[in-house]
């Protein structure tokens, strides 16, 4: 892909179509160690929003695209709270998308 832009886009609908989110035998997120990292994603194809968020990072940096990995919180009734997503630094005004 010749645009840093389609390639990201193109990484992130891959994980989100190819993995399952990981329950717990109560129907929570499951909260072993595995669920939590790539490991989850790659040798169970599930994983919770955490294990998603370090695979899309660790294809974004091997295919040199610049991001940073950022946690926070949600005022999301019913939720835990937890938050996570990515700024990713393109230079859209220099790419032909």
């Amino acid at each position: 892909m010749n645009s840093p832009y389609k390639l990201a886009l193109a990484l992130h609908d891959k994980i989100i179509t190819s993995i399952d989110y990981a329950y717990n035998s109560q129907g929570d997120a499951e909260d072993a160690l595995w669920a939590h990292n790539v490991l989850g994603v790659f040798e169970k194809r599930s994983g919770v929003c955490e294990s998603y968020a370090k695979t899309f990072q660790l294809l974004l940096n091997f295919c040199g695209i610049d991001n940073i990995y950022v946690t926070g919180v949600s005022n999301v009734e019913n939720s835990d709270n937890s938050m996570i997503s990515f700024m990713i630094f393109l230079d859209i005004f220099n790419q032909i998308l």
